[in-house]
């Protein structure tokens, strides 16, 4: 086998690990990048954005430009006020200023909502993670008061929720690890902690799937078979035989044998012309 087959046959042994190990390359899905202002559902393949009034999570069903560079998701309905909950997307290329509210283009504004008419009733805003498999899945990112009336925020991933502290003018990060079930969620939430007209609250958040222990495993048997065909050959010498045959033409072939008996073996089933064998620049036989 030559250098060039050498090469080959270990970079096939990596691409085979590879390809057995689909998740190997982890993907990371961005809520604020994938926003999606045509579904309120398997954004992305991933992505949901709704409300929860207690009774659980329920999808928003409507988009609309509710202002200049703004796409907003809620559900109209009499019993809610001010058009709230609702998660808005500024897909200008700059800030956006409505109100008293400043809002970024790296942020959603996921705003709560309440109940009319005692107002009594907090209606939290969700932007909603699907697992498409199981696994572990590593989430990051944070809120942003993008008002004057800071909410409550907090993650629900699988488990009991994560309640993060924000107040006026803040910022409050999250990085954590999940483990769930194919089709198991990762809530993102804003609930009705400050004055419902003004807890505007920016939302950027990533998740990224978490390669499991037996991809790690098949990745690293993979390139240990090719670590074993370089060191097998690291001790052997490459040889070069050069056929002369009809129409004066020269055949040349290079290969590895670990001696000079071996290599003139190797060549020993050539019947036709002679042959000349090198080692290098040395020649053993010809």
């Amino acid at each position: 086998m030559n250098v060039l087959k050498l090469a080959t046959a270990a970079a096939a042994v990596a691409t085979l690990a590879l390809a057995a190990t689909p998740s190997l390359a982890a993907t990371t899905w961005d809520a604020v990048a994938d926003f999606s202002s045509t579904q309120s559902t398997v954004v992305n393949g991933v992505w949901s954005y709704g409300w929860d009034a207690g009774t659980g999570f329920q999808a928003y069903t409507t988009n609309t430009a509710c202002g200049t560079g703004l796409s907003c998701w809620n559900t109209p309905d009499g019993n809610f006020e001010y058009g709230v909950p609702t998660v808005i997307k500024n897909t200008t290329a700059g800030q956006v200023d409505y109100g008293t509210v400043r809002h970024p283009n790296n942020v959603l504004n996921v705003h709560p909502g309440a109940v009319q008419p005692a107002m009594n009733v907090s209606i939290d805003s969700i932007v909603r993670f699907t697992a498409p498999t199981a696994g572990s899945y590593n989430f990051s990112g944070f809120f942003q008061v993008l008002d004057i009336s800071p909410s409550g925020v907090s993650i629900l991933a699988g488990g009991a929720p994560v309640v993060l502290s924000l107040t006026l003018f803040d910022t409050a990060t999250f990085n954590g690890v999940a483990s769930l079930a194919a089709g198991g969620n990762i809530d993102f939430r804003v609930n009705r902690a400050g004055a419902i007209w003004n807890d505007s609250t920016g939302l950027a958040g990533t998740v990224t799937a978490v390669p499991e222990p037996a991809t790690w495993a098949m990745m690293i048997m993979g390139f240990g078979a090719a670590g074993m065909m370089m060191r097998r050959q690291r001790g052997e010498t490459t040889y070069r035989l050069e056929e002369a045959i009809a129409e004066d033409r020269v055949l040349t072939e290079e290969f590895f044998a670990p001696d000079d008996h071996s290599a003139i073996n190797r060549v020993s089933g050539v019947v036709s012309g002679a042959f000349k064998l090198w080692r290098g620049d040395v020649l053993v036989r010809g």
